[in-house]
């Protein structure tokens, strides 16, 4: 075994010498594609809120991450823009290539009209630079400088050499800038020139500051680089290719780029060297970094590049893909290609051997067994043999795991197998069922667990089992080959991979579940989309220290057990699209095999990404009949009642994840529950919004993580008639006018009610009045009739009767009602007297049926005796024989009171006959008493009702008299 290591070791230092191909940075690249509206890029800058504009073919573009915006220009004269600067109000400045400066203003490049004037009453624009607030320009003749729109001349070409031109300027980011010509570097600090040193390079150059030093190079000569610090040239650029132009110097994270037509340099300024070129034979044209710290390198021809970290690596190791990775001896990597070959690589990726297998196909799988210092793949196994590296084929399928009975679980393409691992003995399991075992390849003694195709396998040591995973479902077996299966609920479990954590849990990779937490073959926990996995779809997975990684169909995830988070690596790292299939680690860094070639990165923290900013909220607010939205900033203000449509706008950075996060969102006094939006959506709209108090929330979701929340506050105000002293007022105006109503209806009713209470009574009066002279007239004539009699005594009793009925009727005569007791005593009255007219042949009878009490209700008066004296002049008068009138007294209703005047006279029909042949009409009492009592009606809820009642014979052909009932409801007072 040791000799074995030794040969290892002597094969790793003598191939480590081999030159291999260069390892490079990642870069992603942005084209047509992701939405860049050119490929033509000559200038890139990171502004204060950090934003990416760039100067293009196009124009001015603006870049958040998510979304491309061509920024609108007016008054230019062409649209290739360059030199972006910013002041320190924010403004962006630029110029385009017909000699014309340009100022960002409402989203808009404008035309800086008083120095483009200026400029065309100069010489050509050379270039220009912004220093605080102030602009300085440069052109063949003249410098000046322009502040607040106004213009002053700094330098004058006849002031410094006739023969001379000013070349370029440069702002040093603090307190000074540079000017110079083809002799001299001109330095001014406050607006005052300060120094002026010789220049030695006299043709077309480029000017950059870096640690207090000026460099200068030509840009026709990329190996002539001057330092003014240092006073020499620099040489370290000797490797560089011929024809090399510099396009421009740059300053990223204190190094030194030199953009070129040949690829991106980086300059050590300490060391005086040059690195190899990234992006070679690319025609470079700037290259900057963002607030993430991340890169952004563009091109004239390829457009735009993404470098999320130098420290992330990517190398071509083959022209096919790399299929499969695993750790070797001295932190050497063997990786399997899409061809079929086995690379052996050493810690810094150089290629030290390569294997070519019998078989041209993709290598699923490679494992180092350490224990024999194997290398096994899909396609077979790799050992040293007499100190050369001898490969046996042998196709070993889909996946194979060890177990701690000398065995391989092997997944084939058609069935699930054990093997002995020194591939030609019998497997030791204690099943033995002569049907379980088969031959392999002709020649080696397998142990065949079940027929169907399987993807990945397992032996779980605590629980003394294997688990298999087939295309159909997961298979569990113990040493007997006692079957379990396991399923998701009712569904099928797809195991793509498995792994076990140290508490014995397996981990599962499924196809469709996402990952399944898995223990004594019962499912006890899960991982998807929602806890933050990139996608449900899981193809491996692989263990770094407390960290989990998953290879999804989406990309990369991350778990870290101790903080218990998942991170979207493909986000954090810019690996979309890219074909990730297989990784492995050392020292702290992930070895990844793609479809690119191998990349190299530093495993992160948990907490190492940086969450997308949200830098800018604008809320806008209109009336439903406005066509536009009004531009009206609403943080802290009161809205009108009808500028409730409410329009927010969000502005968000991050170039991480490109626009791979959601919005959370949530507008308090309106609903308190957080919603989700996709990034490419970051318009919020709320309609028809109530009065009230509104808070307006936003966070960002980035890997499972909320940003802090930006929020702004603003109020709808009630309208006047919603506005509680309104409602207040109007209550108390509309109660005064229902009181005001009701006491004028009330005045109005009892006025008009007296009105008619007075014509009913003067009406009842009248007529009243009208029958108290006929009582008074029927009276005399009886007496008139005693005194022809010569009844003189009878007349005197007959008078005095009179006299007091006569008294009560005047005592009552003015009032509309009178107690039931008074009724009671004058009828008796009034029939005492009748009584004296007839013979001994007239009796009338009283009966009462009344409460003792109920004798003093009031009813109206003169409502019973007409009928009375209809029944003894009508019915009785003219009846032979014995004449009877009885009057009841009852109750109806509980409370009404029921009068019946019942005789046993002549009826109706004969007294109207008896009156027709005199001539007679209906009498005057009755038709008094009839329009009385509809007069009473009217001022009655319940009206007085009468009712004659024409006694008759059984044979109906003879009369027996006349009742009368009058039903008086008791509610007269």
């Amino acid at each position: 075994m040791m000799n074995r290591r030794f040969v290892f070791v002597l094969l790793f230092l003598f191939t480590a010498l081999i030159e291999s191909k260069a390892q490079f940075p990642f870069l992603r690249k942005l084209g047509y594609s992701e939405r860049l509206p050119t490929q033509v890029i000559y200038d890139l800058f990171i502004s204060n809120e950090g934003y990416l504009y760039m100067g293009t073919e196009i124009g001015l573009i603006r870049y958040n991450g998510i979304d491309f915006k061509r920024i609108p220009i007016t008054g230019n004269l062409g649209n290739s823009i360059n030199m972006i600067q910013e002041d320190t109000n924010g403004t962006l400045w630029c110029m385009n290539f017909s000699n014309q400066i340009f100022r960002l203003q409402q989203d808009t490049l404008k035309p800086a009209l008083e120095i483009n004037k200026s400029i065309a009453e100069s010489t050509p624009l050379r270039s220009f630079a912004v220093a605080g607030q102030s602009v300085w320009v440069v052109t063949d003749g003249r410098v000046f400088l322009a502040k607040n729109g106004q213009i002053e001349d700094v330098l004058i070409k006849n002031e410094v050499a006739s023969g001379f031109q000013f070349i370029e300027s440069y702002f040093d980011g603090k307190e000074t800038v540079y000017i110079t010509d083809h002799e001299f570097i001109y330095a001014f600090k406050n607006n005052r020139l300060v120094g002026k040193s010789a220049l030695i390079i006299n043709s077309h150059f480029e000017i950059i500051g870096y640690g207090g030093d000026l460099l200068i190079a030509e840009k026709n000569d990329f190996s002539n680089v001057y330092s003014v610090n240092k006073k020499f040239f620099s040489s370290a650029f000797d490797a560089a290719p011929k024809n090399t132009y510099l396009n421009r110097f740059s300053v990223c994270n204190d190094k030194i780029w030199m953009c070129t037509n040949t690829g991106l340099y980086e300059l050590d300024y300490y060391q005086n060297k040059i690195n190899k070129p990234i992006l070679e034979g690319v025609r470079i044209t700037d290259i900057v970094q963002d607030k993430e710290r991340g890169y952004w390198i563009s091109s004239v021809e390829k457009g735009l590049f993404y470098m999320p970290s130098e420290h992330t690596q990517m190398k071509k190791l083959s022209e096919y893909n790399l299929s499969a990775i695993c750790k070797g001896l001295n932190h050497s990597f063997f990786i399997g290609t899409g061809k079929g070959s086995v690379l052996w690589v050493d810690s810094n990726t150089n290629v030290l051997n390569e294997w070519q297998t019998p078989y041209f196909t993709e290598i699923e799988y490679i494992i180092f067994d350490s224990a024999s210092n194997r290398v096994i793949s899909s396609h077979g196994y790799l050992e040293f043999v007499n100190y050369k590296p001898s490969f046996s084929d042998l196709r070993l399928g889909k996946r194979i795991a060890p177990d701690n009975r000398g065995n391989f679980l092997v997944c084939l393409y058609n069935k699930a197998i054990l093997l002995n691992q020194n591939f030609s003995d019998l497997p030791n399991i204690q099943d033995k069922r002569s049907s379980k075992y088969i031959l392999y390849d002709t020649k080696i003694p397998i142990y065949n667990f079940r027929d169907n195709r399987s993807r990945c396998a397992i032996f779980h040591p605590t629980e003394n089992r294997y688990y298999i995973g087939f295309s159909d479902d997961l298979y569990s077996y113990d040493t007997l080959a006692n079957t379990n299966i396991v399923k998701f609920g009712n569904e099928s479990l797809i195991a793509s991979d498995m792994i076990i954590h140290d508490d014995g849990t397996i981990i599962v990779a499924s196809m469709q579940h996402g990952l399944i937490l898995l223990k004594n073959n019962q499912i006890i926990g899960r991982f998807t989309i929602q806890n933050g996995l990139s996608s449900n779809t899981c193809k491996g997975i692989r263990r770094a220290g407390n960290r989990y990684f998953i290879i999804t169909d989406e990309g990369l995830d991350m778990i870290d057990v101790n903080q218990k988070s998942i991170v979207n690596l493909a986000s954090l790292f810019s690996l979309g699209g890219l074909g990730i299939s297989d990784l492995t680690f050392s020292k702290n860094k992930a070895f990844i095999t793609t479809n690119e070639g191998l990349m190299t990165l530093q495993i992160p923290d948990s907490e190492s990404y940086v969450l997308p900013e949200v830098i800018r909220l604008r809320a806008f607010a209109k009336k439903r009949s406005d066509s536009d939205i009004a531009n009206e900033m609403l943080d802290g203000i009161t809205l009108n009642y009808d500028r409730n449509d409410i329009q927010i706008e969000a502005s968000v950075l991050h170039f991480q994840s490109g626009g791979n996060f959601k919005f959370q969102y949530r507008l308090m006094g309106y609903d308190s529950s957080w919603y989700f939006q996709p990034a490419q959506n970051n318009t919020f709209n709320y309609l028809s919004l109530p009065p009230g108090d509104y808070r307006f929330e936003l966070r960002t979701l980035f890997n499972n993580f909320p940003s802090d929340s930006t929020h702004f506050s603003f109020s709808i105000a009630s309208p006047v008639w919603k506005k509680s002293w309104f409602v207040l007022l109007m209550i108390l105006t509309g109660i005064s006018l229902v009181f005001w109503i009701q006491r004028y209806s009330t005045r109005r009713l009892k006025k008009k009610q007296l009105v008619n209470e007075k014509l009913l009574r003067s009406q009842i009066t009248a007529l009243r009045s009208q029958m108290n002279p006929h009582f008074m007239f029927n009276v005399l004539n009886s007496v008139q009739g005693l005194i022809f009699s010569n009844k003189k005594n009878e007349a005197s009793a007959y008078l005095g009767k009179f006299s007091a009925l006569m008294r009560n009727v005047l005592d009552f005569s003015d009032k509309p009602s009178i107690p039931i007791r008074n009724e009671l005593e004058m009828l008796r009255m009034y029939l005492e007297l009748e009584a004296a007219r007839f013979e001994n042949d007239f009796t009338y009878e009283f009966i009462e049926n009344l409460p003792a009490d109920y004798l003093d209700i009031p009813i109206p008066s003169m409502i019973i005796q007409p009928y009375i004296e209809n029944s003894v002049k009508h019915g009785l008068l003219h009846k032979r024989g014995d004449k009877k009138l009885i009057i009841r007294f009852s109750l109806f209703d509980k409370n009404g009171l029921r009068v019946e005047i019942d005789d046993n006279g002549i009826g109706r029909l004969e007294s109207g006959r008896i009156n027709l042949k005199k001539g007679k009409h209906k009498s005057f009492a009755t038709q008094a008493i009839d329009s009385r009592i509809q007069l009473i009606n009217k001022t009655l809820n319940n009206p007085i009702q009468i009712q004659i009642v024409d006694k008759m014979n059984q044979d109906n052909t003879e009369s027996l008299g006349t009742k009368v009932i009058i039903d008086i409801p008791v509610i007269y007072e």
